[in-house]
């Protein structure tokens, strides 16, 4: 009984780790919009910090697509929070349409200066901007806004980031947070990233019980409205304690094997969901309380059964 309440102890206090870390995060997931020329939409981008001070961030937009964006450039997120940065796309009246767009979006976390060395933390995303072809067939031949035509170096180079001055003496890097895989493209093979804790546990994005999270998030949970505000709440608690344990699993091998155990019921249960409509808002609420409720079954009802028969044995 004694190691039971010690496991679960160790679960509660997980979240409240300081263990030091990478200090910025960004939810995983696709972002597609699509809009008609003179409409204007909104999208958010999730970002999360497990520092223990507030973090001050810089956001910009490069590429196609990045001057009908509207932001704000500079944003604060405080200890061990979650945010979402709100990006606003706005495209002309005269915009001819029929074109996907796909900017880039950089998170900057700037380091402290005053040591010898200054570590920069960045975050890209890059959403897919949809323009349906305009319905004036007078500005279906403008050209106003096609793109110069760019070399093949001048395309591939990264943008360089705009740093803040430091002394010569100072040695400044940029490095991606490797917690959070990046996203290429929304018509890549891996849309939204892989889950933190299953990529560590399974050791790679390629693992099927990462893909089959990944599916299910952005093929069924992302597609209704109740899904997606589920995943807004989830990963405000979610990315608040997962990189701590991922980086634990790395570090500690048996520790990495009981995850593994434990997450395996879960990821098992959830391809119930493969035969079941997950198309509506309905499905998506009737078969997530189910998961719920059985996942609570197993992880909690039947061990306290299991246990209480035991005891009544002995």
């Amino acid at each position: 009984m004694k190691s039971i309440w010690f496991f679960l102890t160790i679960i509660i206090l997980i979240p409240y780790s300081t263990y030091e870390i990478y200090a910025l995060q960004q939810t995983a997931g696709p972002i597609t919009i699509e809009i008609k020329p003179g409409e204007s939409k909104t999208f958010q981008w999730g970002l999360a910090s497990d520092s223990d001070v507030a973090t001050s961030v810089e956001l910009r937009a490069e590429g196609r697509g990045s001057e009908f964006l509207s932001f704000t450039k500079q944003i604060s997120i405080e200890p061990r929070q979650f945010t979402s940065s709100e990006f606003t796309v706005i495209i002309p009246a005269d915009h001819p349409g029929g074109v996907d767009l796909t900017p880039s979006l950089y998170a900057t976390e700037f380091g402290e200066q005053g040591g010898s060395t200054v570590i920069n933390i960045q975050m890209k995303k890059i959403p897919t901007i949809k323009i349906t072809t305009n319905e004036n067939p007078e500005f279906r031949s403008n050209t106003a806004y096609d793109y110069p035509e760019t070399n093949q170096n001048e395309s591939s180079n990264e943008a360089k980031i705009e740093q803040p001055k430091i002394p010569k003496d100072q040695e400044q890097t940029t490095i991606v947070n490797p917690s959070v895989p990046e996203i290429k493209s929304t018509e890549s093979k891996f849309k939204g990233g892989g889950c933190l804790i299953a990529t560590a546990t399974y050791g790679s994005e390629l693992a099927p019980q990462v893909q089959q999270l990944r599916e299910l998030r952005d093929n069924s949970l992302l597609q209704t409205e109740s899904g997606t505000t589920f995943m807004t709440g989830f990963n405000q608690i979610y990315y608040s304690f997962s990189p701590t344990i991922a980086d634990w699993e790395r570090e500690n091998p048996v520790f990495k094997e009981i995850v593994k155990i434990t997450l395996t019921p879960m990821i098992s249960s959830l391809s119930i969901l493969n035969y079941v409509d997950m198309t509506s808002e309905f499905s998506v609420l009737a078969n997530g309380i189910f998961l719920i409720m059985l996942n609570l079954g197993m992880y909690f009802v039947a061990p306290v059964i299991a246990i209480h028969k035991i005891r009544q044995r002995f």
